[in-house]
C-alpha cells in the first residue's frame, strides 16, 4: 500500500496580512487513517490532529470534528492544547480556471500528487480567531486550492499573490514517472477577468528557481515571482500518505510578480500577502 492524502488550501487576506487553513486527510503506507487541520500565519504555524472526519469531494465538503469546510463557507470551533479557533467566514464571487489545470495529466494514471485550483479569486467576509488574536474580513480576497494523491514532489517551490484586478498561482516540481523525472511547471494569471495559463503539457518550462523566486517562460512570456520578504512558518506535509514531512511556507510576505512579452512588461506589482512555499533541494538555472 502506497498511502493516500489528500487536502483543500484556504488563504484568506486583508490590509494586516493573511490567514491559511488546510484541512486535510492521509492514509499511510501501513493503513493507519489521520485528520489534521494546519493553521498558518505570518508568526504562527501549528497542526491540529483531528480525531473524526466526513468528506465528500463532489459536494465539496469536508469536516473534521465538527469543523465545516465547504467551497462557499467555513465554521470553526475546536481547543486543542496549544490553540483556540473559533469562527465564520463566507466565500462569494469564486472564479475557477477555465477547465482542470491539470490538463491532460489528469488522466495519467501512477501520478504522485494531482492539483486542483478552486478559486483564483473570491471574496472573504467574516472573522477567524486564532487563541487570542482575531482577524476581521470584509469582503476580502482569498484563494482556494487542493492537493491530492501519494506524496508531495521530493522538490517543489509555489507561489500565489493577489491586487485589485490581479491574481498569480505558479507552481513547479520534480515529478516522478516511469522510473524518470521531470520538472513540471503550473500556473495561472488572472488579468482583468482573462487567463493565461503556463503548463508543461502547453509548452510552459521552469527556467530558474530557489528559495525564494521561480521564472517560467511560455513562448515570449516570461512569468516570475521573487519572495521579498520572507519569514516561512513550518509545515507538515504528506509522505506515502504520511504527515512526516516538513516544508516551509511564507503565507503573508511581499512578493514581487512580473509577466514580461518579447522582453517588454505586460504586468508588474508586488503582493503585500503574498503566499511562497518550498520543499526539498532547490534546483539553480535549467
Amino acid at each position: 500500500m502506497n498511502g493516500y492524502f489528500e487536502g483543500w488550501y484556504y488563504k484568506q487576506q486583508n490590509k494586516d496580512g493573511a490567514v491559511a487553513l488546510i484541512p486535510s486527510l492521509h492514509r499511510d503506507a501501513s493503513g493507519k487513517r489521520q485528520a489534521f487541520l494546519q493553521v498558518i500565519t505570518s508568526d504562527f504555524s501549528k497542526a491540529v490532529p483531528m480525531h473524526g472526519y466526513v468528506f465528500d469531494r463532489k459536494r465539496k465538503v469536508f469536516i473534521l470534528d465538527g469543523n465545516v469546510f465547504t467551497d462557499r463557507h467555513v465554521t470553526l470551533q475546536h481547543t486543542a492544547p496549544g490553540i483556540h479557533l473559533s469562527g465564520r467566514l463566507v466565500f462569494a464571487g469564486q472564479t475557477k480556471p477555465k477547465g482542470d489545470v491539470m490538463g491532460p495529466f489528469q488522466f495519467m494514471p501512477l501520478m504522485q500528487c494531482r492539483h486542483s485550483v478552486f478559486s483564483m479569486r473570491h471574496t472573504v467576509s467574516g472573522y477567524l480567531q486564532i487563541n487570542d488574536k482575531t482577524y476581521h474580513f470584509h469582503k476580502d480576497p482569498g484563494y482556494m486550492e487542493g492537493d491530492r494523491g501519494v506524496s508531495f514532489p521530493k522538490a517543489y517551490g509555489w507561489a500565489q499573490g493577489m491586487q485589485k484586478n490581479y491574481s498569480v498561482f505558479m507552481s513547479w516540481a520534480k515529478i516522478p514517472f516511469c522510473g524518470h523525472a521531470f520538472n513540471g511547471v503550473l500556473a495561472i494569471v488572472l488579468l482583468n477577468g482573462k487567463e493565461l495559463r503556463f503548463a508543461t503539457y502547453n509548452g510552459a518550462k521552469l527556467i530558474f528557481a530557489d528559495a525564494q523566486n521561480i521564472v517560467l517562460q511560455k513562448g515570449p512570456f516570461l512569468l516570475s515571482a521573487k519572495c521579498l520578504s520572507p519569514k516561512a512558518q513550518t509545515l507538515l506535509a504528506p509522505d506515502h500518505g504520511g504527515m512526516r514531512r516538513k516544508v516551509f511556507e511564507n503565507v503573508s510576505c511581499r512578493t514581487r510578480f512580473k509577466l514580461l512579452y518579447h522582453g517588454q512588461k505586460y504586468l508588474d506589482f508586488i503582493s503585500s500577502a503574498a503566499g511562497f512555499e518550498t520543499g526539498g533541494t532547490q534546483p539553480a538555472y535549467f
